[in-house]
């Protein structure tokens, strides 16, 4: 009956909870790995990979994820920044990281964000790449 399907329900939530719980320390793992080990991503294609993979997460609905993903995107755009406008990603990273910095949902979002544009500065990109 009810019962049951309220068990259900909270069986699949405690899994999905734990399935972003997860993600988050996956990522976090990788993140750290990135700026802490030199040489962690070197191999071919690896970068370009976790790149692809943050942008496929960047719209994730849960907060703690869009937070992990705009702290490994500040450190490849800091560490690998040729990787970053190589990949042809600026652009999307731009549009993605002003959205992001306006994130009301999280300010921890907003805040991972607004330090891309500290790295970005830093990176030496072509403040031209702001201009619509």
């Amino acid at each position: 009956g009810a019962a049951g399907a309220q068990q259900v329900a909270s069986r699949e939530d405690e899994h999905a909870r734990r399935r972003v719980e997860t993600l988050v320390l996956l990522i976090q793992v990788l993140n750290y790995a990135l700026y802490n080990q030199s040489g962690f991503l070197d191999g071919v294609g690896v970068l370009e990979r976790y790149i692809a993979a943050l942008f496929a997460l960047a719209t994730h609905p849960d907060p703690s994820v869009r937070r992990v993903v705009c702290v490994g995107l500040n450190h490849i755009t800091e560490l690998a920044p040729s990787k970053i406008s190589a990949s042809n990603n600026l652009p999307n990273l731009i549009e993605y990281m002003i959205a992001a910095t306006e994130d009301t949902e999280n300010e921890h979002v907003a805040l991972e964000a607004s330090e891309f544009w500290t790295v970005f500065a830093e990176a030496g990109f072509d403040g031209n790449t702001l201009r619509p």
